[in-house]
């Protein structure tokens, strides 16, 4: 299976994914969203985007939170932008693993 149609599988089976941001190599972005007519849009997304010039694909969720996607590997997830937790998460974790 390629990459894109693991990508595709991924976005299929997360609703809570409201929002996609795609950037090319040569740096223009082009944001898709998946609110209204998730599988149109989807399958919209998946013919519309060059993947060969594909640099950066990044995921918004319903809460707010975005993480990265590589279509080389799977999604890194729990990774904030630039790094950082939003407020109350951490803490939040913790009262999880006691």
């Amino acid at each position: 299976m390629s990459n894109v149609d693991n990508f595709k599988k991924f976005l299929e089976g997360n609703a809570e994914i409201v929002e996609v941001q795609v950037e090319y190599l040569n740096g223009d972005k082009k944001d898709y969203s998946l609110d209204d007519s998730r599988e149109e849009a989807i399958e919209s997304l998946l013919t519309d985007v060059d993947w060969e010039q594909v640099d950066e694909i990044e995921l918004e969720y319903s809460n707010g939170s975005k993480t990265e996607y590589s279509l080389s590997e799977e999604v890194e997830y729990g990774e904030e932008e630039d790094g950082e937790e939003e407020d109350g998460e951490e803490e939040e974790e913790e009262e999880e693993e006691n």
